[in-house]
């Protein structure tokens, strides 16, 4: 299968790792998160004006990444903070329901001493997996500098993974979804035999770099 690496070391530089999902359905949120209030307008604008960081993984639809937050765990990454929050979709003149946002934070476990150990920890990282495990997702990722305060730590780093579009590939109880096959294209071939449906990247940890794998 094809790899495409980022150049993107998960090592010591990495101090930080956050995992966003950006979730329509609240039905689809784990129950275990802890909920801020709705984000206000000043906060949005704020968050908009924050620089994006370097682009490392371009927007890519149909992605799965239950292997790199394993091998993350693997490595040494404990979470300490899983938290969800309402965003209000303003779009002039279109009234949309707010957007779920759940974010996980991940250090290394050697800084969880200084950081807040979250919680629950069991309960936090089974909600995680589920989100990973039944769906596929739009993804980006982005390298930012890492502060301690306001001071920018030279040679480390924070690594932000964004996830939109969500697609589920099972049903509630793993049963797997069907779907008629595409053409290379992408255009589905409608006289086709439903097969289940499967992700087209794995994203992982490959010879210590972040990478997305083919999988088709």
């Amino acid at each position: 299968m094809a790899t495409t690496t980022t150049g993107v070391a998960i090592d010591k530089s990495v101090k930080l790792i956050a995992i966003q999902f950006s979730i329509p359905n609240p039905a689809a949120m784990p129950p275990s998160l802890r909920y801020l209030p709705q984000e206000t307008g000043k906060e949005r604008q704020r968050r908009k004006e924050l620089p994006p960081g370097l682009l490392v993984v371009p927007e890519t639809p149909r992605v799965q990444i239950v292997d790199f937050v394993a091998q993350i765990a693997g490595l040494g990454y404990k979470l300490v903070s899983a938290i969800a929050q309402e965003r209000p979709d303003l779009v002039p003149g279109v009234v949309l329901p707010p957007r779920n946002r759940a974010r996980y934070v991940l250090i290394p476990n050697q800084d969880v001493e200084r950081g807040r150990a979250a919680p629950d920890l069991k309960v936090l990282m089974e909600g995680l997996m589920e989100l990973c495990l039944g769906a596929m997702w739009t993804v980006k990722a982005y390298i930012n500098p890492y502060c301690e305060g306001d001071v920018e730590c030279l040679d480390l780093f924070c690594l932000e993974i964004v996830l939109g579009t969500r697609q589920p590939f099972c049903d509630r109880d793993g049963r797997p979804l069907m779907a008629r096959p595409r053409d290379a294209n992408g255009k589905t071939i409608r006289d086709a035999t439903p097969q289940p449906i499967v992700p087209d990247f794995l994203m992982k940890v490959v010879d210590g770099e972040l990478a997305l794998v083919s999988n088709i």
